[in-house]
């Protein structure tokens, strides 16, 4: 069961950005219990902030950021077929876990 005050707080986190997808510290938990509750609304823009992850990682956290790709894949994989940015982010967390 998703903490309802939590999935407030992120969807209140949400409405307050100005980007189509959340960027800094708090958007990688955000998009995970968001997509929690509503996967295949969500579910994309978390593949995309664990790519984004991934990145940051690589350098010093070689081993880390290949899981954080390995939860991207996963997450892009679930999405349903007809999910139209299911082959998209799927395809792009492929192309950087292959890079990694």
């Amino acid at each position: 069961m998703v903490d309802q005050d939590a999935l407030l707080r992120a969807r209140v986190l949400l409405l307050s950005s100005n980007d189509r997808i959340l960027r800094g510290p708090k958007a990688l938990g955000a998009y995970r219990l968001l997509a929690s509750a509503a996967p295949e609304v969500y579910g994309s823009k978390l593949v995309v902030v664990l790519i984004r992850e991934a990145i940051a990682l690589a350098g010093s956290d070689p081993a880390t950021a290949r899981e954080v790709l390995d939860e991207a894949v996963a997450v892009a994989e679930a999405l349903e077929e007809r999910n139209p940015y299911r082959a998209e982010v799927l395809a792009d967390a492929l192309a950087h876990r292959a890079m990694l």
